[in-house]
């Protein structure tokens, strides 16, 4: 497609509907860029939790994401809030705390300018953060594949085990399943009884 749009370039630059054409079919591709990318990602989690092929693995995120498609609305905004948090709040104190300590150091401060490295700073914590909230997203995402694969598995046999911990099934809607009773005290074991006479005899 972008051979095909660099060899007309100078037709699509004098037809505004071909321009709008293109434009079009680069908004389309992307859309499909990213779907693509976002169903390998829970591919690559059906793998692990399910080891199914790979395509298999596609296909079935596909038709969960389809299946519980509120809750993986809700549960991607607020990862999505969740690591805009973490990366602003990281970013800037990294940068505040570079820029201050290199502020007051005044033999660096006379020598040189303490913006740049600062900037330098504030792209690495970037960078860093960015890569710590890849791998949040992947855990999240297998937390909450697990959570409704289990509540799957018990709603299609009653008498399956929930895996879940307690917290997990308040807030995705399972009961708490009854705690198991406390064990039995231990027994007291009595202490032998001496037979030592009550008066003993003098030497």
């Amino acid at each position: 497609f972008y051979l095909l749009e660099y060899s007309m370039k100078d037709r699509v630059s004098e037809n505004m509907l071909l321009k709008l054409l293109f434009k079009c079919i680069h908004c389309l591709l992307y859309c499909i860029e990213k779907t693509v990318e976002y169903i390998s990602l829970w591919g690559y989690i059906f793998v692990a939790v399910h080891g199914t092929s790979f395509c298999r693995s596609c296909f079935d995120s596909f038709a969960f994401q389809l299946k519980y498609f509120s809750q993986t609305l809700v549960n991607k905004s607020v990862q999505f809030i969740l690591k805009l948090m973490i990366k602003l709040t990281i970013t800037v104190g990294c940068t505040f705390i570079a820029f201050c300590w290199l502020d007051n150091d005044a033999d660096f401060t006379a020598q040189y300018n303490p913006i740049w490295p600062t900037i330098v700073v504030m792209l690495a914590s970037y960078i860093i953060s960015g890569a710590f909230c890849t791998v949040f997203d992947v855990s999240i995402d297998t937390i909450y594949l697990c959570a409704f694969e289990d509540m799957e598995r018990v709603k299609n046999n009653a008498g399956a085990t929930l895996y879940m911990s307690d917290d997990l099934r308040v807030n995705f809607g399972p009961h708490p399943a009854p705690r198991p009773p406390p064990p039995p005290p231990p027994i007291p074991i009595p202490t032998p009884i001496s037979h030592a006479p009550l008066c003993p005899h003098s030497p």
